[in-house]
């Protein structure tokens, strides 16, 4: 049977709308809850959507190389608008390079995350769990700059792991160095790293998953809208700040350690 060579082992459905776990029904139940709910309430909500195993059908738009890592990530569109509904990651090169651009498979597997951007609803899929163990391997891999490495660190401390800054200056609150690794900015306040600016994020996601990037823990921000991410006190750090690039990536991010 052709069924048995689907890269997803593809599900012999009989109708996806009629179930309570489909596309259609999460995508309406997201858009309802956000206008009947508190943010703090909306966000718990999204969680409970985390782990629930789907079976959805949808058209390949397009098949993306994971920034972080080796595997890949499909864009598939749902509802037939075009447009990416469904981000399904984890995806191992072998599978991804049978793809048909335009094509529609049939995918099963569990959601990862739920978000709602421009009052478009955006899920992300994965075929399986990873273990603790693939999880830290995927993070050394996308690591960008290790914050906590440099984070009130003294000057050669930081030029220890970052190299030799590029060029250094003098600046109202302390020395002001530039490094190459992502393009680094760091004022030095009393001598140590204080303020950090990190300018090349990459591909990295504009969400939670951006802190992996900068070698820190997944958590959730303790603000956030279409223009900035904002966790206080977390980690050891004053604040982070993030901010998008277009609507779905990381611009840069703006690291205070101790000085407001």
């Amino acid at each position: 049977m052709k069924l048995k060579t689907s890269v997803f082992m593809l599900l012999l459905v009989a109708s996806f709308t009629a179930n309570a776990n489909s596309y259609f029904d999460i995508d309406s139940k997201v858009k309802k809850k956000k206008e009947t709910l508190t943010d703090a309430q909306f966000n718990e909500y999204l969680l409970t959507l985390k782990g629930i195993e789907v079976n959805w059908r949808g058209k390949v738009l397009d098949v993306e190389k994971d920034f972080f890592g080796s595997n890949y990530t499909i864009r598939l569109d749902v509802d037939g608008d075009g447009s990416t509904d469904v981000w399904f990651e984890d995806l191992q090169k072998k599978r991804a390079l049978t793809l048909s651009k335009g094509k529609t498979y049939d995918v099963s597997g569990e959601i990862k995350s739920v978000s709602i951007l421009f009052g478009t609803v955006i899920i992300r899929m994965r075929s399986k769990l990873e273990s603790a163990e693939d999880q830290k391997r995927r993070d050394n891999k996308f690591l960008i700059v290790d914050i906590p490495r440099i984070a009130g660190k003294a000057e050669s401390e930081v030029s220890a792991y970052l190299g030799k800054a590029e060029l250094c200056s003098k600046s109202k609150y302390g020395r002001k160095c530039q490094y190459e690794m992502g393009e680094t900015e760091i004022v030095y306040i009393q001598g140590k790293a204080d303020w950090i600016t990190v300018s090349d994020m990459g591909s990295t996601p504009f969400s939670k998953v951006a802190l992996r990037a900068l070698g820190l823990k997944q958590v959730r921000p303790s603000f956030s809208n279409n223009h900035v991410l904002r966790w206080n006190s977390t980690q050891g750090l004053r604040e982070i700040s993030l901010f998008p690039r277009g609507r779905l990536f990381s611009d840069y991010a703006y690291i205070k350690v101790k000085t407001k």
